[in-house]
């Protein structure tokens, strides 16, 4: 195959014989449309590698499919918004969205009631301090007791043990700024759901550590009164 890959040219009725020396194996393909949206600026003869790679994924499909012990698992975006805007990028990936359809078993890889520990590892390195593990555990707690408190000024969910477990998992974010943004603002096909949601979220805590010195409030939980965000700032992670 190196005279292919080379020439940026599919090889042609390799991969069975391939596969099947191969197995069992995995094949694992990420952010490929990424990789196609830029490979169609790259000309291979009369076509480009973009159109090249599509096919390469068609053929190296159908192959799995006829060999026992291998597999593949690939991943793309939950909409073609979050590739491009561009109208050929989003036809690059409505196409690779079919040849895998063809495949197998459409798996969502963040569930809703996962995106809080989605968040937190890929924003924060540690998030409690060494000697408090349990520091979430305890905010919440200190959160329902407020709720508690001031039951006739808040909704009634709040109050629940549910909704503290909720604060627990979300920290440092209470949970109505992730939900906010990953199950309303996520809804809208122009938003880009859970990389949209990492981007604007870590631009709201990079601004709220840069006025960290100019700021009297204090709170445990980044909560959505404590965001400035601009136009600049939406339109960036939009």
């Amino acid at each position: 195959m190196r005279a292919n890959d080379e020439t940026h040219r599919v090889p042609q009725g390799l991969f069975v014989d391939i596969l099947r020396e191969a197995s069992p194996c995995l094949i694992l393909l990420d952010e490929v449309a990424d990789y196609c949206v830029g490979a169609a600026a790259v000309s291979v003869g009369e076509t480009t590698l973009a159109e090249q790679t599509i096919s390469f994924i068609q053929q190296l499909t159908e192959a799995v499919q006829q060999v026992p012990g291998a597999v593949i698992v690939a991943t793309l975006p939950a909409s073609k918004y979050e590739v491009t805007q561009s109208e050929k990028g989003q036809e690059i990936f409505t196409t690779l969205e079919k040849r895998f359809q063809r495949l197998g078993a459409d798996i969502k890889p963040v569930a809703d009631d996962e995106i809080y520990e989605v968040v937190r590892t890929r924003l924060f390195e540690s998030i409690t301090p060494p000697d408090l593990p349990d520091y979430p555990q305890k905010v919440a707690k200190a959160y329902q007791e407020m709720y508690t408190t001031h039951a006739g000024e808040v909704p009634t969910e709040v109050a629940k043990g549910t909704y503290r477990d909720g604060i627990a998992r979300a920290y440092p974010f209470h949970p109505s700024l992730i939900d906010a943004l990953y199950t309303r603002w996520g809804s809208h096909s122009a938003f880009q759901r859970t990389r949209g949601v990492l981007r604007l979220l870590a631009s709201v805590v990079g601004d709220l550590w840069q006025r960290r010195n100019s700021t009297t409030q204090t709170q445990h939980l980044i909560q959505p009164g404590r965001i400035y965000a601009d136009r600049s700032m939406l339109c960036r992670h939009n």
